[in-house]
């Protein structure tokens, strides 16, 4: 039996905000599934709770059901955002790119108490003054072993030029894909090691994306950039996973290095040479170009999906794309998924009964369709239709997330926020809760009545759970 729930995130005592809140993503305690966090670029306006120049996170204690804010990032306001809670030590930990430092500054990447209480800032653990993008981040806790117990944290990244990234082109549309690891992130001193990840080029693409199993093994995907079109309006990529099988940890000879491609030998394999990326232009208010993500089977580190979108030609429609690998990511086939066109927003976790879970969001008739699939088999997919909304008229992001957490799947996903309930679950199936003012007729009233809210994009909260 399988329930499926809604929620617009919002919190009631904020029904009157009307800001954008895109690039939503999400982090669930796997050791209190009752607690989450979710960000995204925005911060609500009418936020009468402000302490000081703290950015705001929501926050939920009842499993996503109602939603709060937490006035916690060290700086006011934020830009793009990665939570993410260590498997069994209640840490949660979140990178962030302050407003206004995208491209001019640093990421901060913070730890936060957890264990069902709100959440306040408990650590600055780094703030790398460098010109950094789209921070990623996964993390577990240790079981078994001299380091059981320690909470082994990574980052991936793209580090513009001028810092690292490459030393030939200080334009800022060149860039490095990076991976910063902590192996002890709960410590009272936690130190990174910084890596760059790509032999073969200086540029790579936007999304670097890592993903751990508790067994040691570490993955991360990324774009290498071989060429770009005169006009720059697409680059040429190979798509590389490398990976490393000691926790990319000082026990390796050279992290993310046990992965090589037969072709060059060098580390990382290429899973798909020649693809085209534009590095511009949206599909309903979503950016497009940023769209890789990995996934690593929890009960078997040999299985692994990755998902991307690329254009086959200049001119070609933006389509979604589904490998897998059963032997740690030496083969990639088919996963059993047709190639989807017209799709963006792409994210992939698996549960840990081996399910797998793929959210994404399809350009339909002129309306923006949310959907979620799953597999038991990579042969077979089924899929739920969660939304179906207008586009946006602003920018509603690059990304969204979704994470498993024992047998069900969590996520957010950006959409307007017309509150009209036959917008969500269309096919049937859920249930949905708006958290706003409503009044049911196609419109957000302030929270005391007074006035209606114009459109914009919130977050949704989603959970998808089997119950036996």
């Amino acid at each position: 039996m399988r329930t499926m729930r809604i929620v617009n995130v919002i919190p009631h005592p904020h029904s009157g905000e009307s800001i954008w809140d895109g690039e939503p993503s999400i982090a669930v305690n796997p050791r209190n599934v009752a607690e989450m966090v979710i960000t995204t670029q925005g911060t609500p306006t009418e936020d009468p709770g402000r302490q000081g120049p703290k950015g705001s996170i929501f926050f939920s204690l009842d499993g996503g059901e109602t939603w709060s804010l937490g006035h916690i990032i060290p700086d006011k306001g934020q830009g793009d955002q990665s939570p993410c809670f260590a498997s069994t030590s209640n840490e949660l930990y979140i990178a962030v790119l302050p407003k206004g430092s995208l491209f001019h500054g640093e990421m901060d990447v913070i730890r936060i108490s957890g264990s069902a209480a709100p959440p306040v800032v408990a650590f600055m653990m780094e703030s790398r003054k460098q010109n950094i993008d789209q921070p990623w981040v996964v993390a577990t806790t240790v079981v078994g072993g001299l380091d059981a117990g320690k909470d082994r944290l990574y980052v991936g990244y793209r580090l513009l030029a001028g810092h690292g990234g490459s030393d030939d082109d200080e334009s800022d549309e060149v860039g490095s894909a990076m991976i910063d690891i902590c192996l002890d992130a709960s410590s009272a001193t936690p130190v990174f090691t910084h890596v760059r990840l790509d032999p073969r080029s200086k540029l790579d693409g936007y999304p670097v994306r890592p993903v751990v199993h508790s067994d040691g093994t570490v993955y991360v995907a990324y774009e290498s950039v071989t060429s770009v079109s005169p006009d720059r309006r697409f680059w040429t990529v190979d798509l590389v996973v490398a990976r490393d099988d000691e926790w990319a940890s000082g026990d390796s000879t050279a992290p993310f290095t046990a992965l090589r491609d037969p072709g060059d030998n060098e580390a990382g394999r290429i899973v798909a040479r020649g693809v085209l990326i534009p590095t511009g232009g949206s599909l309903g208010g979503v950016r497009l170009g940023n769209d890789l993500s990995i996934a690593v089977d929890p009960t078997n580190s040999d299985l692994v999906y990755l998902v991307w979108c690329d254009t086959a030609t200049a001119a070609g429609v933006y389509t979604l794309r589904l490998l897998r690998s059963n032997n740690r990511g030496s083969h990639w086939s088919s996963a059993g998924l047709s190639p989807i066109e017209n799709a963006t927003l792409v994210c992939l976790a698996i549960n840990d009964r081996g399910r797998v879970g793929l959210l994404y969001q399809k350009s339909v008739a002129g309306l923006m369709e949310t959907h979620f699939q799953t597999t038991a088999d990579g042969a077979s997919w089924d899929d739920t239709l969660l939304a179906r909304t207008e586009p946006t008229t602003g920018f509603s992001g690059d990304y969204a997330r979704i994470v498993a957490a024992g047998s069900g799947f969590y996520g957010v996903f950006p959409a307007m926020n017309s509150p009209w309930p036959t917008n969500f679950f269309p096919n049937g199936g859920g249930t949905f809760n708006y958290q706003r003012n409503v009044d049911y007729k196609g419109h957000l009233i302030s929270r005391h009545g007074d006035s209606i809210i114009r459109p914009s994009v919130d977050p949704f909260f989603f959970k998808i759970l089997d119950v036996d």
